[in-house]
């Protein structure tokens, strides 16, 4: 019985960082950040250990990561929605959104204004173009590539 319980003990990696952090060498103690920071200037000085978030960390602290469908938005592909703007993520080596959600924003696809009887949008180029009740805003749209007038600030 000794056997077993000792190779479990052998197998098993103490955790000294919260979760979502990474160890640096599997345990450095620590008693500020920039002790941390002469290894690598990721690791901050947490529960007294040396310690480095491994998802996605914007610069402000008080800024969150934008998702879409659980999942990181890289805006060197897609654009940030509304309140949200891009950075580069060194932890996760790509750009992402950083910023914050906000009640008094649509963040859904808005309804675009079309040339009568075609499938082409309507192209606006300053602000106070678009003069209709239902598609009043004059927003860049990365699925038309221009500026369209649009019912949300989201097309």
């Amino acid at each position: 019985m000794i056997g077993p319980i000792s190779a479990l003990v052998a197998t098993t990696q103490a955790q000294f960082c919260p979760s979502g952090s990474l160890d640096l060498n599997g345990g450095t103690p620590c008693n500020n950040d920039a002790f941390c920071a002469r290894f690598d200037p990721r690791y901050r000085c947490m529960n007294g250990y040396c310690c480095r978030k491994t998802g996605p960390i914007c610069t402000m602290p008080n800024q969150q990561v934008e998702r879409e469908s659980g999942v990181v938005k890289n805006c060197m592909y897609q654009p940030c929605s509304v309140g949200f703007g891009c950075e580069y993520s060194r932890a996760m080596g790509q750009y992402i959104c950083c910023g914050s959600y906000s009640a008094n924003n649509d963040y859904t696809y808005g309804k675009v204004r079309m040339y009568p009887g075609t499938t082409m949008p309507l192209q606006c180029f300053k602000e106070d173009q678009c003069l209709w009740v239902d598609t009043p805003n004059c927003v860049y749209s990365y699925r038309y590539r221009q500026k369209v007038c649009c019912s949300t600030f989201n097309c």
